[in-house]
């Protein structure tokens, strides 16, 4: 068996580098060196390496997706603010609409019962005028053949 002096160094640069993260206990150094695949043999490393990237890729392509569903929500939390708003707006408006349609019918009821006082009076003024034209009929087409020389 020989040993790959890149292999070497390469396990004594992840070493070094936990070690400068504070790592100094064999079991932490250990779990470092598989970490990175070094403790198994070639073919093992290797298959260990495809599955973390596969692992990597799907990791990238959830946060893709993650981000895009964000933007969706944010793009719909947007069109639910305006749809509140333009609601309220609308409410408000059905508000004031329906306050001046109220004064509107009140308005109007009060000219009805108006209109309703003057037709009863211009009622009883007409039925006493009909009742006195009766009266005065007979005499107005007298009045032209009693007086000579009055125009009628």
């Amino acid at each position: 068996m020989s040993i790959d002096p890149r292999l070497i160094d390469a396990a004594a640069k992840v070493l070094r580098d936990a070690m400068d993260r504070g790592n100094r206990e064999p079991y932490s150094l250990a779990f470092v060196l598989d970490s990175v695949c070094m403790l198994q043999s070639p073919e093992t490393a290797a298959e260990q390496r495809r599955t973390q990237l596969a692992w990597r890729l799907r990791a990238a392509e959830a946060e893709a997706e993650v981000q895009e569903w964000r933007v969706v929500m944010s793009q719909e939390m947007g069109r639910r603010r305006r749809a509140e708003e333009e609601r309220d707006r609308l409410q408000a408006e059905r508000h004031s609409t329906n306050e001046a349609l109220s004064d509107a019918a009140e308005a109007l009821r009060v000219q009805r019962d108006r209109i309703a006082v003057l037709e009863a009076r211009l009622g009883r003024e007409a039925e006493q005028r009909h009742l006195m034209d009766a009266l005065d009929h007979p005499f107005e087409h007298l009045a032209p053949r009693a007086l000579p020389g009055v125009a009628p």
